[in-house]
């Protein structure tokens, strides 16, 4: 079983809003485009900056959590993640109506380090958009952040049966995925 910890209320509701209204501005002025499906064809039913980055520079918001949880786990000296895409190590993306994430485990790039990614949540879907890792579903509400090895785990989303976008910010750093697994990679005090 792997780890994955959830850290409830992570981000506040103001927060959260603020983040919601950058994607809703990047989904207006293309900065999120079409992700991929496991063909490889695209999918208009989950945008990303993944896939194009460098459109749209993420808020300054974004990169204080992005701190706030490199000091929360004590990642200080880790490596961020910029092999998936995004900007400045921040990968984000809305599911809409209809569409899903794939299960798939993300390519191992820094070897023999793994890729620990914590996810925001900052908008929920109505129904669906649950996130299953290793075929669990996690719990995680809006302003949650789950962190667990998304190279070292299969790992998908169901679909979306709202109206309302599952708004998704992807903050990752290589470790030794042994340390993160045992627990030795835990919270700062």
């Amino acid at each position: 079983m792997p780890r994955v910890e959830v850290i409830k209320n992570f981000a506040t509701a103001q927060e959260c809003a603020a983040l919601n209204n950058w994607v809703a501005k990047g989904v207006t002025e293309k900065w999120l485009n079409f992700g991929v499906l496991a063909d490889g064809t695209e999918n208009s039913k989950r945008l990303t900056n993944r896939i194009h980055p460098g459109k749209g520079s993420n808020p300054e918001l974004a990169l204080q959590l992005q701190q706030r949880i490199c000091q929360h786990w004590g990642l200080q000296d880790k490596e961020i993640a910029q092999t998936s895409g995004g900007n400045d190590g921040v990968v984000v993306s809305t599911t809409l109506r209809g569409g899903d994430v794939y299960r798939h485990i993300d390519p191992a790039l820094a070897r023999p380090l793994s890729t620990l990614r914590c996810t925001l949540l900052s908008s929920a879907a109505e129904r669906g958009c649950d996130l299953y890792v290793d075929d669990t579903k996690i719990d995680f509400s809006e302003g949650d952040l789950a962190c667990y090895l998304v190279s070292d785990w299969p790992h998908y989303v169901t679909e979306n049966l709202g109206d309302k976008p599952r708004n998704l910010w992807m903050f990752g750093w290589y470790v030794d995925g042994h340390a993160w697994e045992s627990g030795q990679i835990g919270v700062q005090h």
